[in-house]
């Protein structure tokens, strides 16, 4: 298993648009070949933050995933909007 935990900041007034971008990667994200789970999360304290939980059935499953063209799509609308980001690997205990 090889499981993802990412934060990303975004610039303060950007958050709505972010917000619907995320939401649209969603579904995609689910149903690619690998997947196990996708979730996305705002913070009601912070709404320009985002979590994201990810889990997938190897790297190279992941790695496909950063290549499909939803995702691509995704990071290449962020650019302007993301002020900061945190990608983390993790192992379940």
């Amino acid at each position: 298993m090889y499981i993802i935990v990412a934060r990303t900041t975004v610039r303060v007034g950007t958050e709505n648009k972010a917000r619907e971008l995320f939401l649209q990667a969603v579904e995609p994200s689910r149903l690619e070949k690998g997947n196990v789970a996708f979730f996305a999360h705002q913070d009601p304290a912070e709404p320009t933050v985002f979590v994201f939980y990810e889990q997938w059935a190897d790297e190279e499953s992941f790695q496909r995933h950063m290549a499909e063209p939803h995702t691509m799509a995704l990071l290449g609308a962020l650019e302007d909007l993301v002020e900061d980001q945190d990608m983390r690997v993790v192992t379940l205990l």
